[in-house]
């Protein structure tokens, strides 16, 4: 299902050069210029995104080793999403996108202006992670109502830590 509810893509450019793997403290005191590219590149990002949100919910069947089995066969792999949702009842799984349209662009610039293609596509980096958030924060909201609990939000290529 798609979510249609309007969800925030507030971001700054901290967020954005931490989408570019970058330390921002660093940054700032060493390469300033860069910062303010990466400003622009943030306000020209913006016009391009074109986000949305697609989530489904299943029922979760319990936890066998590495594995969390879900309705109709579907399976989630993942020693984290094991070890955190071991007494989950229910998953929602979601996917946000902010759309093609910034990759396209930064393909277009990539040979003319790297460093503003990478300061693009780290805005699309912290667009998609603030949609994502976005969109467990307005799902964490509606579940008190149902009577349910939520986790933390798990995605794909988090490090599984115990102690977590």
């Amino acid at each position: 299902m798609e979510l249609h509810q309007k969800l925030e893509l507030v971001f700054d450019v901290e967020a954005e050069l931490r989408g570019q793997g970058a330390d921002v403290t660093i940054l700032r005191a060493r390469w300033p210029g860069l910062v303010k590219i990466t400003e622009e590149a943030r306000q020209v990002s913006l016009s391009l995104l074109r986000p949305a949100v697609l989530y489904e919910e299943f029922r979760a069947e319990g936890v066998r080793h590495e594995r969390l089995p879900l309705q109709d066969g579907h399976a989630i792999q993942s020693r984290l999403v094991a070890h955190r949702l071991a007494g989950a009842n229910r998953v929602i799984v979601i996917l946000a996108t902010i759309g093609d349209r910034l990759e396209e662009h930064v393909s277009k610039i990539w040979d003319d202006n790297r460093m503003y293609a990478l300061a693009v596509d780290g805005a699309g980096s912290a667009a998609v992670e603030t949609l994502a958030n976005a969109a467990c924060q307005f799902i964490g909201q509606q579940a008190p109502e149902k009577g349910l609990q939520v986790s933390i939000p798990l995605s794909a290529g988090m490090v599984y830590r115990p102690d977590v």
